[in-house]
Formats: C-alpha cells, structure tokens, sequence
C-alpha cells in the first residue's frame, strides 16, 4: 500500500500494511458483496518492489474471510496474478 510520508511528501511502500489486512477488512463484515482490486490510478504502485506479493497476499486474505463469513466476493482482473515475475 502506498502511504503519503508526511515529512518529505512522497509516497511511501508500506509493506507492513500487508499484516493489517484481516483486520481492515473485519471493518467491512456487514456486507452482502466485497470487490477487490488494485490501485490502478497511481502508477508509482507497480515500481515497489514485492507489490505482487502484496496484492497476492490480500486477495488470499479477502477469499478466506469471505469464505469464512459466507459473504460474496469479486476479485477484479489483474489483481491476483499466480506466477508473478520478478518477486
């Protein structure tokens, strides 16, 4: 994820979001539908080194806990990719 760094105002790779998913998306448990998906308005996104496994890693986090929860779920093209190159 990428996070704004207040001090010299640049964007900043925050792989240690990455840990915070289950949480985040718990905040969302009242729902019927999750869509998930990449950030794809901001190109710095793909530059990050490991931002496949990043994304990789969430789309398992939402599966899981929808499949838990029973609760429906779309995973948008080009979000999960299996055998990324170059992670």
């Amino acid at each position: 994820m990428l996070l704004k760094n207040l001090r010299n105002n640049e964007l900043e790779w925050t792989p240690a979001f990455g840990k915070q998913h289950r949480t985040l998306i718990s905040k969302v448990s009242f729902t019927d539908r999750i869509i998930f998906g990449r950030l794809h308005y901001n190109k710095l996104v793909s530059t990050y080194p490991g931002f496949q496994r990043f994304y990789n890693d969430a789309v398992k986090t939402v599966i899981d806990f929808c499949e838990e929860l029973e609760i429906a779920y779309h995973i948008k093209a080009k979000t999960l990719i299996e055998n990324p190159r170059g992670i």
